[in-house]
């Protein structure tokens, strides 16, 4: 059964690769693989923008029952996307589920298909494509990337029966988020 909305974001701002911008855990140390500070207000600002009621920000926009972000291991020690779903799953008394690490999209997106409600997903942006594909079952219909400078859209997949349709939200949660699609 084809789940009836799939969100998938991009984790938050991340540590600058000069250092200008450094990374710091949820009890504010430096920490490389966590979020900037910019990183955690994104973070609690998709409280509001995922936690309203359906339609209140965007009809395709609405309250997950299932929360996903890749496991931190050796080789992709991030916890950037499971920090980014902390704040809104506090909110909505959710677990962020991290069964799946980055590589495993396939896994993720079978996951996906399986849940019987609304899924928000946080993940290395490197990799969304990927989840893309996996999830539509083809790639002419969305973005072959997600830039590196980017931190604030929604990617939506929606449908019946096996058959998704992708839409992008825009978040203009932060100064200087774009309205412009990927």
């Amino acid at each position: 059964m084809t789940a009836k909305r799939i969100m998938v974001i991009r984790h938050a701002e991340k540590p600058s690769a000069d250092r200008s911008v450094r990374g710091v855990n949820v009890a504010g140390v430096e920490d490389p693989n966590s979020l900037s500070v910019r990183g955690w207000q994104r973070a609690g600002a998709l409280i509001a923008f995922f936690g309203a009621p359906q339609g209140a920000q965007q009809p395709c926009i609405s309250r997950p029952a299932f929360l996903f972000a890749p496991a931190a291991t050796p080789q992709a020690p991030s916890v950037r996307s499971e920090q980014t779903l902390a704040p809104l799953a506090a909110m909505l008394g959710l677990s962020v589920a991290t069964p799946f690490r980055q590589g495993e999209e396939k896994a993720l997106a079978l996951e996906l298909h399986r849940v019987p409600g609304t899924a928000l997903v946080a993940w290395e942006h490197k990799t969304i494509a990927e989840l893309a594909r996996e999830l539509i079952g083809r790639d002419e219909d969305t973005p072959q990337a997600w830039p590196d400078d980017r931190f604030d859209m929604v990617w939506v997949f929606e449908g019946e029966e096996g058959r998704l349709r992708f839409s992008q939200v825009p978040q203009l949660l932060m100064d200087g988020d774009s309205s412009r699609t990927l």
